[in-house]
């Protein structure tokens, strides 16, 4: 039988439950509604006619008795009416015959009436009293009778209606059991054994004896564990082989290369990762590597951005140094999160691979080509400085007068050595950069002092594109701890920048604003603006803008960005094409102390 069939049949039986409930609460109702009706009905109706028959016997006695006269002829008719209706409504046993005595004791009383015999009158309303009163009495005990039998009737339908109530409740209350159990035993069972499935055991199967949905759904499940069973056992070779391949190939790599699970345990580390960790295979293979690390300086440094990253690793960390073979060399770190998304779950991350590069070589030509750029610009500073004095002793009128092609010509050639010495000092700030010899000292300074020099600074470059520097500092008087002249050198760069970029007669922005501990010092050009792509590189060596209307070597905000953090400060830049470039730097205020 189909489980739909079973769930109608079910729900079926409980309608009949309570078709039946309902009809044997009606038809008792009913059977109480007709006893009821019977008693107020016939018997009711005689009471009535009696006790009018009474109350009429009773003025004619009155007359007779305290009146002393004969009866009035007007209330005969009432008595007359009231007797054919009880002949009219006998419906007890033995009332017929009191009715007739009644009839036959009127019509004496009427004769006595005719006759003027007081006395005899008196006898005969006495004797119609009694048998009306007998007629009443009969009446009113088999109301008495019909009203018991009523409230036995009133029981039995109380009695049969908790009942069968009661009988019904206990079906269904057994039915609202039975039957979820019914329906979701299998579903748990197949609940379970899906589980055991996904969690690797191809052996589950499934016993249904019934043959309905779930029986088939049973054994449609016990054939895909069997398949999957076979397929597993067929695999496992080839599964087993494709992990030697990829061992192999993992420690054939020249990077270190090391494996941990959710938990931190040590899947697997190549022959370079053992090699730099100084350990066996067997004895990290397996093992929690947090307690390994407690007495492996490297594993230890290795760990601690998985144990405190959650999942977000620096791109910018520093290269580590690691001794091979009583070598010193260089590593970067690099680390992947392992996720998978089986079992309709998204992004459940099962491990981390940390991955050591050697870049040893690439670090020694680094420092090689910082040493070259340094001698080189070294080497420059000379021919430029004989440079500049000839240019000096040809602008000297001792030594003759010029005409104005000349002096053309020895502007051109000034600004030019001018433009290569700026090039040479930037060269030389960002070899120091690089070498890591950067000197920063700090001194309590006065911002409005800095933000004077910068501007004054620029006031040459200013008149030639005819711009206006416009200064808003309202925390003139706030004193940073800084380096007042690489400082000076940042606002300097980054005048020189805006005013480059800035179209001829426009306005340049400086503004400073504080916030709460903290000063902000913005200049905003009115140029093209910076595209998102730019503003991600323009922090980078030899970074130019694609928009540039004027030369220069892409290395100012890179040592502007280096001078900055250098003092404890954050550069950055906010641009909108079309609307301008904003440049601005922020540095804590000192303590008044």
């Amino acid at each position: 039988m189909k489980i739909k069939t079973k769930i109608i049949l079910s729900f079926g039986f409980l309608f009949l439950m309570i078709i039946l409930l309902g009809s044997v609460g009606s038809f008792y109702v009913r059977q109480l509604g007709n006893d009821a009706a019977e008693i107020l009905k016939e018997n009711n109706r005689s009471l009535i006619y009696m006790e009018n028959i009474d109350n009429d016997l009773d003025v004619i006695l009155k007359q007779v008795t305290v009146d002393d006269q004969l009866p009035s002829s007007e209330i005969i008719p009432n008595i007359e009416e009231n007797l054919e209706l009880q002949k009219a409504n006998i419906t007890e046993l033995g009332e017929k015959g009191l009715t007739a005595e009644l009839e036959n004791s009127f019509g004496a009383l009427l004769a006595a009436m005719e006759n003027g015999n007081m006395d005899q009158i008196k006898r005969n309303v006495f004797q119609a009293k009694q048998l009306a009163r007998k007629i009443y009495n009969l009446n009113q005990e088999k109301i008495l009778v019909r009203n018991e039998k009523v409230t036995k009737t009133a029981k039995e339908v109380y009695i049969y209606i908790t009942s069968v109530s009661f009988c019904a409740f206990v079906i269904a209350f057994f039915f609202s059991i039975g039957m979820p159990g019914y329906l979701i035993k299998p579903i748990q069972r197949f609940n379970e054994a899906i589980k055991k499935i996904a969690a690797g055991n191809y052996s589950t199967r499934i016993k249904i004896n019934n043959n309905d949905e779930f029986g088939q759904l049973g054994n449609s499940f016990n054939f895909m564990s069997a398949r999957l069973e076979e397929f597993e056992s067929s695999s496992y070779s080839k599964i087993l082989s494709e992990k030697k391949r990829l061992d192999s190939v993992i420690n054939q790599m020249s990077e270190g290369i090391l494996g941990l699970d959710d938990r931190k345990n040590i899947i697997f580390a190549n022959k370079k990762m053992l090699s730099l960790l100084n350990v066996e295979e067997s004895k990290v293979k397996g093992k929690y590597a947090p307690d390994i690390a407690v007495h492996n300086a490297l594993l230890h440094n290795l760990l601690g951005p998985i144990m405190i990253s959650n999942g977000k690793y620096s791109t910018e960390s520093s290269p580590i140094k690691v001794t091979e073979n009583n070598i010193e060399k260089l590593f970067s770190k690099q680390y992947f999160d392992i996720t998978t998304t089986a079992n309709g779950e998204s992004n459940l991350l099962i491990g981390h691979v940390v991955m050591l590069h050697d870049i040893t070589n690439f670090a020694e030509k680094d420092r090689a080509k910082t040493r070259f750029i340094a001698t080189l610009s070294h080497e420059l500073k000379t021919p430029v400085a004989a440079i500049e004095m000839g240019t000096d002793l040809l602008k000297n009128r001792q030594t003759g007068n010029l005409n104005d092609e000349q002096q053309n010509w020895l502007e051109v050639i000034n600004n030019n050595n001018l433009r290569i010495k700026n090039i040479i000092n930037e060269i030389l700030e960002l070899a120091q950069i690089e070498s890591g010899s950067i000197e920063i000292r700090k001194e309590k300074i006065r911002l409005g002092k800095i933000l004077e020099l910068a501007v004054q600074a620029v006031q040459p470059f200013l008149r030639k594109k005819d711009i206006k520097i416009e200064v808003n500092n309202p925390t003139e008087n706030v004193i940073l701890e800084v380096d007042g002249q690489k400082l000076s050198w940042v606002l300097n760069n980054l005048l020189i920048n805006a005013i480059r970029y800035a179209p001829k007669s426009s306005l340049i922005s400086v503004n400073t604003l504080l916030s709460g501990k903290e000063v902000k010092i913005s200049v905003r050009d009115e140029g093209k603006g910076i595209t998102q792509e730019q503003k991600n590189n323009i922090f980078k060596p030899f970074f130019k803008g694609k928009n540039k209307n004027s030369s220069g070597t892409g290395l100012g905000l890179v040592i502007s960005k280096e001078f900055v953090e250098a003092m404890g400060g954050k550069i950055g830049v906010t641009s909108q094409i079309n609307e301008g470039a904003e440049f601005w730097i922020k540095f804590n205020i000192a303590d008044n102390e």
